[in-house]
């Protein structure tokens, strides 16, 4: 019964974590629309300008190199986040996956033990059945035959008296 109040702490442990690296996940992504919402915003504003000034277009575009190097950063980070995270819940099922093939491993080894006891518990009162049983098939194959011949016989040998009987009569 421990082992499956173990099992169900690990499975909460195990959700409560998937949810907290989906809340974390809905952070990065909420930081990535922001990113590009102002990148949009800025290539309009660049768009605009540019057409009327060519030195304020270098310090935007500058400016959008930036904001293009930290969504990028950003992305490497989800990235990264999400192959930590999948290689983390490798490792916890792995685990799982074990601590289970033992414990049936275990219940496996001890069913075997008991049926065993089992077996070795039973096998004289078996052998003493069998051996009953030969003793009884030896006395009807043999001893059958054998009383029937001694009757036989006898009733033979009562006839052969009575006709001696009749003849010396």
């Amino acid at each position: 019964m421990e082992r499956y109040a173990d099992q169900v702490s690990k499975d909460l442990s195990y959700g409560k974590e998937i949810w907290d690296y989906q809340l974390e996940e809905d952070s990065i992504y909420g930081k990535l629309n922001y990113r590009l919402d102002e990148m949009k915003h800025n290539f309009d504003r660049m768009v605009s300008i540019m057409e009327h000034l060519p030195e304020i277009s270098d310090c935007m575009l500058d400016s959008l190199g930036q904001q293009a190097q930290k969504i990028m950063g950003l992305m490497t980070l989800i990235v990264d986040k999400t192959f930590n995270n999948v290689d983390y819940q490798r490792k916890e099922i792995q685990q799982y996956i074990s601590e289970e093939r033992k414990s049936i491993l275990e219940e496996m080894r001890v069913m075997a033990d008991d049926s065993l006891r089992t077996l070795v518990d039973a096998l004289p009162g078996l052998i003493g059945q069998i051996t009953g049983w030969i003793i009884l098939l030896v006395v009807v194959v043999f001893g059958v035959p054998f009383m029937a011949g001694f009757w036989l016989g006898k009733l033979q040998e009562r006839q052969h008296i009575k006709k001696k009987e009749k003849r010396n009569k």
